[in-house]
Parts: C-alpha cells; sequence; structure tokens
C-alpha cells in the first residue's frame, strides 16, 4: 500500500478544512496541554522564556488556542505542507511557522520547553526517528506531549502505524516508564494522550 500523506495531499486536506470547524481540537486533548504547560512554568519558573512547539501544526488551531490562554508563551509550528504553512503564516504572524517534516526537523538543539505532536506519529514511516528529533529539539528540562489513536481505532487509510497504549509509551521512552509523568487513555478510549520528560 502507497503512502497518501504527502504535502500536497494534507494541502488539500487543511485547505478543505479551512472554516468549516471540521478539525476542531476537543477540550479534552486542549486542557491537557494547557495543564502541562502551566505545570512546566510551576516548575522552571526562571525561565526568561517559554517555548512551544506543535508538530504537525496543520492551519494552526491548536497553537491559535493555545495562545488564547497561555499568550506569554512563544509559538512555533511545523508541518510538511507549503500551502498550509503560506496561509497559517498570514493568518498568525506572531507565531513561526516552517515547511519542515517531523523526521527531520532542523531547529536548534535544547530549545523548547514543550514539543507537541498531536495525531500525527500514526501518519509517519518513521516515528522512532521522529520522537529522536522532538527530544531533541527539548530543554534538558522539557517534555514531550503526544497524543494518537488507540489501535482498535485505527481504520483510516491515512494511518501506517497501529498504537497500543503500551507501545505509544515504549516509543517515547524506550521501555523506561520512569519517564512518564501522565497518561489519559482519553475520549472514551479512542486515543492516548501522554507526557515524557527528556532525560
Amino acid at each position: 500500500m502507497s503512502n497518501i500523506n504527502s504535502p500536497e495531499y494534507w494541502d488539500q486536506v487543511y485547505e478543505s478544512e479551512r472554516g468549516t470547524g471540521k478539525r476542531r481540537i476537543d477540550s479534552e486533548r486542549l486542557q491537557y496541554v494547557i495543564d502541562e504547560m502551566i505545570n512546566h512554568q510551576s516548575n522552571n519558573p526562571h525561565e526568561d522564556a517559554y517555548r512551544l512547539l506543535d508538530v504537525g501544526c496543520g492551519n494552526g488551531e491548536m497553537l491559535r488556542l493555545l495562545h488564547a490562554n497561555l499568550p506569554e508563551w512563544k509559538f512555533y509550528g511545523i508541518d510538511i505542507t507549503p500551502k498550509t504553512i503560506a496561509w497559517a503564516r498570514a493568518i498568525d504572524p506572531q507565531f513561526d511557522y516552517r515547511v519542515m517534516p517531523a523526521v527531520d526537523i532542523t531547529l536548534s538543539t535544547d530549545f523548547f520547553d514543550i514539543v507537541f505532536c498531536g495525531e500525527t506519529l500514526e501518519h509517519l514511516e518513521g516515528p522512532e526517528a521522529a520522537v529522536f528529533q522532538m527530544m531533541r529539539v527539548l530543554k534538558p528540562n522539557g517534555v514531550l506531549i503526544c497524543s494518537v489513536p488507540n489501535e482498535r481505532n485505527n481504520r483510516s487509510p491515512e494511518h501506517i502505524n497501529e498504537f497500543t497504549v503500551f507501545d505509544a509509551l515504549k516509543l517515547t521512552t524506550g521501555g523506561d516508564m520512569t519517564k512518564l509523568i501522565n497518561v489519559n487513555v482519553k475520549c472514551g478510549g479512542i486515543s492516548t494522550i501522554w507526557t515524557t520528560k527528556k532525560g
């Protein structure tokens, strides 16, 4: 089966969704990320700036919602979609958007407080490489927040990876569960969102 997850495919998907509310960010996932951001600030009160990177940001919906709640943070987004990123830059000039694949992030090492990767790893032909890159760009005290559909709900032709809850957690911890900060099997078991500390 060929991988349909091309920049052209996702540019078309994102363009068709603009203004429709179709890719609505569920409130449970949004609140989870906000809570992790607040926790990070509390645990690291002397940072000169707090930075969050959204890997697979699409049209930037999540970043806009996070900014509305925590405007003091600096927000960055990457996606493989040139047209979508150009559109997002025009809508949100205060954010730093880049065209960039998750498996080859060319941003500075030890730069971000939080990296968020929501419902993206299942689309990648190399989720391990993406996790490596996301961990690399995190500060030593930073955290990686990921969410993926649970295995039994993986019915989309866009999904080339299936994750049980344990497989998902192992992907970011290497099996060392002491690196986990938080786990939530959410939305009636449809997906898992979890936080891993760098180290």
